[in-house]
């Protein structure tokens, strides 16, 4: 739940200048940690808070949703990597660079590493002859 939160934050941060989505030096060249843009920004909220619904409504789903997820993002991730260090759309939809695609696939392991390693409840089945719960 609590990476579902830090998704979210890191998609509103990448709606804002600042050091860590740019920083423009003394002479007018931009630095920046990663680049995004408000598409980007939205893919990064819209999952995490998908990632939160699931797993407050449907834990019991939590588990592929969160490797889902988490695959989407490695792909994403290293799709951005091959893309190179311009600024230019990935895919068609989301400007991406170098730096936001090692950012998309660290959140990608991160989110799949959940995924694989979370253990979620099921509901025990009921043996109608014995009536012992199974599962």
């Amino acid at each position: 739940m609590v990476g579902s939160i830090i998704l979210v934050l890191i998609g509103i941060a990448s709606f804002f200048q600042n050091q860590i989505t740019l920083a423009i030096d003394v002479i007018g060249d931009e630095y920046y940690i990663f680049k995004s843009d408000a598409v980007s920004g939205g893919v990064l909220i819209l999952s995490g808070l998908i990632c939160y619904f699931v797993i407050w409504k449907f834990p019991q789903k939590s588990s592929i949703v969160l490797k889902i997820i988490g695959v989407l993002y490695i792909v994403i991730g290293f799709l951005a990597i091959g893309h190179g260090d311009s600024y230019q759309r990935l895919l068609g939809i989301m400007h991406t660079d170098f730096a936001a695609g090692w950012l998309y696939l660290f959140i990608g392991l991160v989110v799949a590493v959940f995924g694989f390693t979370i253990k979620t409840k099921t509901n025990p089945t009921i043996d109608t002859k014995s009536g012992i719960a199974q599962g």
